[in-house]
């Protein structure tokens, strides 16, 4: 089965080659669709040699999304983040979990430093209306998500594609495969002020946020580590991330928009 492949970039050079080399060597794709959001570095130079259709986009992410959607002419299309890059299992294994009642089917994002030790065990499991659905790797059945709006969002447009397609009668599918995780946005996007663009998007979003916020608290004070047994160190930063999301929430005509 080919699929078309849609990829938001913006000042990726650092890790785009990584992710196209992989797509090629690894995905029976039909077009890698590159939606960028005006990048001044080398990530166009990059694409062009993998022959990518490139497209503009300089509005919010979900509206960088929703024209790479346009685009796909796949019954199934691939949102694959720039900074992630797949490995050989990948794509043969997810797509054994494609059936009539499947809108998506996502892989596991694992940061290039936890890659080689992640150890958790993940079960496949079918995500709620109340948990985030990522889009960094996730097979999506295109005429689920060709009427989305996602004009305006540009963080936590994920959480409404996952909803959009739930809505529909469809299921969302967490699954047990690994891919990297290098982090786009290191080096270009202090990790403090990522935490703030997300919670400006999530209060844009208008999915009931603070809500959220709190099951997300609690999670994380709570939950985390007596599940996990996490260390000191991993809990504060943890408890970090979660204040200054909670900052940019409050706080979101500020950080809804910042530069990179």
């Amino acid at each position: 089965m080919k699929v078309d492949i849609v990829i938001p970039t913006l000042n990726s050079e650092s890790v785009i080659e990584d992710c196209l080399r992989a797509i090629k060597k690894y995905i029976p794709y039909n077009t890698i669709i590159i939606i960028d959001g005006g990048s001044k570095d080398k990530t166009m130079d990059i694409c062009k040699k993998y022959d990518c259709k490139i497209f503009i986009c300089k509005e919010s992410l979900g509206e960088s999304r929703m024209l790479g959607i346009s685009k796909v002419v796949t019954d199934w299309f691939f949102f694959i983040d720039s900074d992630i890059v797949v490995n050989e299992l990948f794509y043969n294994e997810l797509i054994k979990f494609v059936g009539e009642n499947i809108g998506a089917l996502q892989g596991y994002a694992i940061s290039d430093d936890m890659y080689y030790e992640f150890k958790e065990k993940i079960i496949p499991r079918e995500l709620t209306k109340n948990e985030r659905g990522y889009t960094n790797c996730t097979l999506i059945r295109t005429n689920l998500v060709s009427d989305i709006n996602l004009i305006g969002i540009n963080a936590y447009e994920d959480i409404l594609i996952k909803n959009h397609i739930i809505d529909k009668g469809y299921k969302w599918l967490l699954l047990p495969l690994t891919v990297k995780h290098f982090g786009d946005f290191k080096g270009t996007f202090d990790i403090r002020l990522k935490a703030r663009w997300n919670g400006a998007g999530l209060r844009k979003t208008k999915i009931n946020g603070f809500a959220y916020l709190i099951r997300w608290f609690f999670g994380i004070t709570f939950k985390l580590p007596i599940k996990e047994k996490i260390s000191f160190k991993k809990y504060l930063v943890n408890l970090k991330y979660f204040y200054n999301t909670f900052i940019g929430f409050i706080f979101y005509k500020k950080y809804d928009k910042i530069e990179r």
